[in-house]
């Protein structure tokens, strides 16, 4: 992996750095050492200079070590540099309130779903209680996101598929590139994908890509939801889905 980076130590800083995430938000030396096979010196050097910079602290409880909110920063910048939250945040939350459901709003990142933003109806919180998903991924292959953005996206998104391990979730996850470009045709020709369980046992969800006005993507939105929920409300869940993306694209 080194031998990617011009500047090779820095290489290995921004690899440590990657080792956070909403999953493992706390790590020690040892847990970054043993996931990067790094020297845990090596590491330890990386974790101080990022400390000593306001980046990364020190929990005195267990002595390991998490993000700071110094992090949090650039995701306000890239927010405002992109205009995501300007140009589609109200949106899904608009949407969210009409279907009465979860609504998500996500970015392809290599060949996973990120999701940058999530809206809860009130109403729902008995049901499905409140967690934001800012910040988490999802494979492409088994989310419903994922299949628009390979569905609408670049050609080359399925051919970084190829090399992926796909990991089986549930029994209805789809591991086959066979299978899934079948079901790609499908979407394609629908103008919406489905998750039917094959991230989660009984929960799925309907998307739709989000395009500029050339036609490229950008996002996907989606409406979440148990798969029986979303089985009877299919049609208008992708009604409603289709013109939140219109609204979002003619304010790019």
């Amino acid at each position: 992996m080194e031998e990617q980076f011009k500047v090779k130590t820095l290489g290995k800083a921004l690899r440590v750095l990657e080792c956070f995430n909403v999953h493992t938000p706390e790590l020690g030396i040892t847990d970054i050492s043993r996931k990067l096979k790094l020297q845990k010196s090596n590491v330890h050097d990386i974790i101080s200079t990022f400390e000593q910079a306001g980046y990364i602290s020190q929990n005195p409880h267990n002595g390991k070590y998490f993000l700071t909110v110094k992090m949090l920063e650039y995701s306000f910048v890239i927010n405002e540099y992109f205009g995501y939250t300007r140009m589609a945040y109200d949106v899904v939350d608009k949407l969210s309130e009409k279907v009465h459901q979860i609504t998500f709003f996500a970015i392809p990142q290599e060949t996973d779903v990120f999701y940058l933003h999530s809206a809860h109806p009130h109403e729902r919180l008995a049901a499905f209680p409140y967690r934001t998903i800012a910040g988490e991924k999802c494979p492409m292959y088994c989310s419903a996101l994922g299949k628009s953005m390979l569905a609408f996206g670049e050609p080359e998104l399925m051919k970084k598929l190829e090399e992926v391990k796909k990991i089986r979730f549930t029994p209805n996850t789809i591991l086959s590139q066979e299978a899934l470009q079948k079901e790609l045709i499908k979407v394609r020709q629908r103008g919406y994908s489905t998750d039917m369980g094959e991230h989660e046992y009984n929960l799925g969800a309907v998307a739709v890509p989000v395009l500029d006005r050339q036609g490229k993507l950008v996002a996907a939105i989606s409406i979440y939801s148990t798969c029986e929920t979303i089985e009877k409300n299919m049609t208008e869940y992708a009604s409603c889905l289709k013109e939140a993306a219109f609204e979002i694209r003619e304010r790019l």
